[in-house]
C-alpha cells in the first residue's frame, strides 16, 4: 500500500469524509471507478474539475486561457480530497479565484472570490496586452 493511499484511510478514520463513503474503500484508494468522499456532483467538486479540465484538456474551449498558456494545477490538488482540505467548503455565490493570474492552481495563489470580485482581478488581453505590460 503507497504512502497515499494510508493517508487517504487515515482522513477517512479521522471522520473528514462523509461516513456513509466510507463503505468502498477500493474507490477511494483509486482503485475503482468512482469517488467516495461524498462530495461528486456539488459545487466544490464541480470547481475542481473544471479547474483540472481548463488546464489539462486541449480539447477545452478555455483551454487556451489556461493550460494552453501554461497554467498548472500543482501534483497535491490532482487529488480531490487535498483541494478540500486545503480550500474548504465553497461559500455559497462564490468561484474559485487565482489571485495571480499569471500564477498556478495552488494553495497559496487561490481562494474563494465573488464574481464581482473575480472581475476586479482580470488579466488584459488582446492586441493591447502587450503593450500595456511594457
Amino acid at each position: 500500500m503507497s504512502d497515499e493511499q494510508k493517508a487517504k484511510i487515515s482522513a477517512a478514520n479521522r471522520g473528514r469524509l462523509n461516513p456513509s463513503s466510507r463503505k468502498n474503500g477500493a474507490s477511494f484508494l483509486g482503485l475503482g471507478s468512482k469517488p467516495i468522499h461524498g462530495h461528486y456532483g456539488s459545487s466544490i467538486y464541480r470547481s475542481w474539475a473544471s479547474m483540472i479540465q481548463r488546464c489539462t484538456n486541449p480539447a477545452r474551449s478555455n483551454f487556451s486561457y489556461y493550460g494552453g498558456r501554461g497554467i498548472t494545477v500543482c501534483a497535491k490538488w490532482r487529488d480531490f480530497c487535498a483541494f478540500l482540505i486545503d480550500m474548504g467548503s465553497r461559500p455559497d455565490g462564490s468561484t474559485l479565484e487565482r489571485i495571480d493570474n499569471n500564477g498556478n492552481y495552488e494553495p497559496s495563489n487561490c481562494r474563494w472570490a465573488t464574481r464581482k470580485e473575480q472581475a476586479s482581478n482580470r488579466r488584459q488581453r488582446g492586441s493591447n496586452a502587450s503593450a500595456l505590460a511594457s
